[in-house]
């Protein structure tokens, strides 16, 4: 099974500028896509879990007169675990716009379309960064799931960063507990 999942960038994503109008030039990385996992901004220190293929990493950009924004996504697998994460990073002038947890996963195709009895967990405080927490289940792939939600550095009504993703394992070992997800946030390190 393909567990990996690829959103359209930054889909979704509240995108507000700080001015009406840049004058600076428009940013353009041209790497849009997968591109090499070894100096990604996303990577976790678990030995065991590991990239899911060869285009476990991917970028993508937007950059319009008014918004310049880029986002990062990984995968990760394990023999008894799936991971995957998304960074989205504003440019210039802009900034993320609020979403509520549920509506941030739901940028995962397969967490849109598929989740389900979601349960609202405490926050946890792990590597100095804060994460918000939700339970739910994708019962059509027999997997027990929580997702995480840090949000980055807070300016004016938005924020200049939102790291959020999501960690399962299979239904059949039973509900995922929240000391997977803390174990799994332990080591993951995001590079802004």
């Amino acid at each position: 099974m393909n567990f990996m999942l690829r959103i359209g960038l930054l889909a979704g994503v509240v995108l507000a500028s700080v001015s009406c109008q840049s004058t600076e030039e428009a940013y353009f990385s041209g790497r849009d896509g997968p591109v090499d996992c070894a100096n990604f901004r996303i990577q976790s220190s678990r030995s065991d879990l590991k990239p899911a293929g060869e285009k476990s990493c991917w970028i993508s950009t937007t950059n319009t007169v008014e918004h310049v924004a880029t986002g990062y996504g990984r995968a990760f697998e394990s023999s008894s675990n799936r991971m995957a994460t998304m960074l989205y990073l504003a440019g210039a002038k802009t900034m993320m716009g609020h979403r509520e947890p549920q509506s941030l996963l739901g940028d995962f195709d397969m967490i849109k379309n598929e989740a389900e009895a979601w349960e609202t967990l405490p926050s946890v405080r792990v590597n100095d960064k804060t994460y918000k927490l939700m339970r739910f289940s994708l019962e059509k792939r027999k997997f027990s799931c929580i997702g995480f939600v840090n949000y980055g550095d807070s300016i004016a009504h938005g924020y200049r960063s939102i790291n959020f993703g999501f960690s399962c394992m299979p239904s059949q070992t039973g509900i995922m507990p929240e000391a997977a997800i803390l174990r799994d946030l332990e080591a993951l390190h995001v590079r802004i």
